[in-house]
């Protein structure tokens, strides 16, 4: 795609998107594999006022790999300054932008039942900072 199109679509997402406001913060969640188009996202959300902008990288291989080495009780658990990060974003409401370039066979061979078992776990403990800010953020 030209880079003009994408420079368009990151203004397109920080100005009507998430709709960034002088002094909002924003976080953005994405892949490794769209660096390039997450810097233009970030210029945008600055040149439309943001104060501070976060990227938040994940990458599937790592996922599974996780998944697949460590024990279902580590990947349950969630630590203190997990759970100090969510309560970050009840108090804080930052806008959220997920841009979502997952491969959708990028978890083949990853134990999906452990992984679920994980989730269900953890469930309890997001649910309610989840809940808190239901409808609050961008």
């Amino acid at each position: 795609m030209k880079k003009t199109i994408l420079r368009d679509y990151a203004k397109l997402l920080a100005q009507e998107g998430i709709r960034v406001r002088r002094g909002d913060e924003v976080i953005i969640n994405a892949e490794l594999d769209q660096p390039e188009f997450v810097e233009m996202v970030v210029r945008e959300c600055y040149r439309a006022g943001a104060a501070k902008v976060t990227v938040e990288w994940s990458h599937q291989p790592l996922s599974k790999l996780h998944v697949n080495h460590r024990s279902l009780k580590t990947l349950s658990h969630i630590e203190e300054w997990e759970k100090a990060k969510l309560q970050w974003r009840v108090d804080h409401l930052p806008a959220m932008l997920y841009l979502v370039s997952e491969d959708p066979d990028g978890l083949a061979g990853m134990n999906q039942a452990k992984n679920a078992k994980a989730m269900q776990a953890k469930y309890g403990i997001i649910k309610p900072f989840r809940d808190q800010m239901e409808n609050k953020y961008k």
